[in-house]
């Protein structure tokens, strides 16, 4: 997506056997003024989206987010939503009498607050893929994308 391209000569674009680039030349500085819009809406600038991409070796094509998601789940999160069979029975037994499925919610993040903390990994793909949900529990803690897991695991 092109922004704020209108009425600049200055910039050269290149299509060519699905490669495109841009290139501006000699744009005038914006200085900054304090309450000034925010920069985005007055500079020139290209957003970029892949259709096909390999993250950690595990390929994709995806156009709209849909499929984004979709590719997401199978490959980054679903193997990592496994819990064993011990911690399923302690789950259920915690919820068992629970009168509504709002208290169940309630009883399992509760839970989840009192048998861990976060830590922030954002290295490799643990910048995109959460830490096993049976491993959250058996640690103690996990990232944001891990213990969102550990709890969609638990419910």
């Amino acid at each position: 997506m092109e922004h704020n391209l209108e009425g600049k000569d200055n910039v050269v674009i290149n299509r060519s056997d699905g490669y495109i680039s841009y290139a501006i030349g000699r744009e005038q500085a914006i200085r900054y003024e304090p309450m000034a819009p925010e920069l985005f809406t007055m500079a020139p600038y290209v957003e970029f989206a892949l259709t096909d991409f390999e993250l950690e070796g595990s390929r994709a094509r995806a156009s709209n987010w849909e499929e984004l998601g979709s590719w997401y789940y199978n490959n980054l999160i679903k193997l990592q939503i496994r819990l064993s069979t011990e911690v399923i029975s302690e789950v259920r037994s915690l919820v068992s009498d629970a009168g509504s499925d709002r208290e169940k919610a309630r009883r399992i993040y509760e839970y989840v607050q009192q048998r861990s903390r976060y830590i922030s990994v954002q290295l490799g793909i643990g910048g995109r893929k959460p830490i096993r949900a049976q491993e959250v529990h058996e640690k103690g803690y996990g990232d944001c994308k891990g213990l969102t897991n550990y709890m969609m695991a638990l419910m």
